[in-house]
This record gives structure tokens, sequence and C-alpha cells, in this order.
């Protein structure tokens, strides 16, 4: 799935997402992909769904595309809304691991 993101970028060393001061090139996205969607895969089955709340930034991404690259369910979860509506997305959506903002 994430491999058509990397398809056609000839230049690996170039920044793939910006975040304030820290940049992240595509080879170390990719890297940083791979190692948490091996992670998630050797903790959790095939059908599993993952709730996402962290904040936008590289991390999120990382954790969206890695759930991706696993194969997995990505479930969002806006760190705006109310602590009751969290809790319903994860109750109602079955998720199996939500990665928290902290």
């Amino acid at each position: 799935m994430t491999n058509l993101l990397f398809e056609n970028v000839e230049d690996l060393s170039l920044v793939a997402v910006r975040e304030s001061e820290q940049s992240v090139s595509y080879l170390q996205l990719r890297e940083k992909i791979a190692k948490r969607a091996a992670g998630i895969r050797k903790h959790l089955g095939v059908d599993a769904k993952i709730a996402v709340y962290l904040p936008r930034s590289i991390n999120q991404m990382v954790s969206m595309l890695a759930i991706f690259e696993a194969g997995l369910t990505y479930v969002p979860i806006d760190v705006d809304v109310a602590q009751e509506r969290v809790e319903y997305i994860i109750t109602v959506s079955y998720t199996h691991l939500t990665l928290p903002t902290t």
C-alpha cells in the first residue's frame, strides 16, 4: 500500500514531511513506517482496528501509514473532540489498540 507513496520518488533524500523545524526525508519516512508496521503486525491479528488519537504531526502520519502498511484498519480520532466522544468511537469501532496523545 505505502509503496505507491514512494514509487515515483527519484531522490529518497528529499523532504517528505515537515513539521515546524523538524523534517523527515522519504527514506526516513519509509524506514519509520516499516519499523512501526512490523511492530503492529507482531502484536495484532489481521483483522485488528487501531484508533489513532494523535494531533496532526509526523508521528500521526507515520502511525496512519504503518497501519495501512500492516494491512489493518485505521480509526482516526480528532484530539479536539470531547472525551465522551472519544470513548464512544473506541467502543463502537471495537478497536484493538489506541495510539494515545501522550
